[in-house]
């Protein structure tokens, strides 16, 4: 029998605001080493964050023991923060991404500043949602993705694709529209 999938939220914003949502996917810790040993099905990483900090350090080194582990979904919210660079997303991760499916593991990441990631992490994506994105090059970045792309005229709307599916992108002016639209 195969071992229980774990759900591993990586909060690099550590914003006072997102800690109801990330609480109901489980308990929150600023250590590595207490990730695998709270209990299932999710956790919370709050990276280390601050000057002396190696946020992009431990986020690599969550994605090299996810990928050993298996049976692990990471969500990154901000990508911007844990990657090495514009063109580099760093070994772990790039890891986890390319060849994590064999391993079970997968990888949702999220950003708001897509320009600032590397384009793979983006562009081989299987599930897309583009949001409003202020700065012009974002924009710039999101009309490639999508040639009907516009900033959604609605406050929670946003743009869809399944990129292995049989539609095409579609726009929701909010989650229940799209969540409805699946059943």
């Amino acid at each position: 029998m195969d071992p229980p999938w774990r759900v591993i939220a990586v909060d690099t914003k550590r914003a006072a605001e997102d800690a109801p949502k990330f609480a109901a996917i489980g308990p929150t810790t600023d250590h590595l080493g207490d990730v695998w040993r709270m209990a299932r099905p999710g956790v919370v990483f709050r990276p280390s964050w601050g000057q002396d900090s190696d946020c992009v350090g431990d986020v690599q080194a969550l994605c090299a023991q996810a990928y050993e582990r298996g049976h692990v979904t990471l969500y990154i919210d901000e990508y911007k923060e844990v990657v090495e660079s514009v063109q580099r997303a760093g070994a772990s991760l790039q890891r986890c991404f390319q060849q994590g499916r064999g391993r079970l593991v997968g990888v949702w990441g999220a950003t708001q500043e897509p320009v600032f990631v590397p384009r793979q992490l983006l562009s081989q994506a299987t599930h897309v949602c583009l949001f409003d994105l202020f700065y012009p090059p974002d924009q710039d970045f999101a009309a490639s993705m999508n040639a009907d792309w516009r900033r959604p005229p609605d406050l929670h709307g946003f743009w869809y694709v399944h990129v292995d599916g049989r539609t095409g992108w579609q726009y929701y002016p909010d989650k229940r529209a799209f969540f409805g639209a699946l059943t």
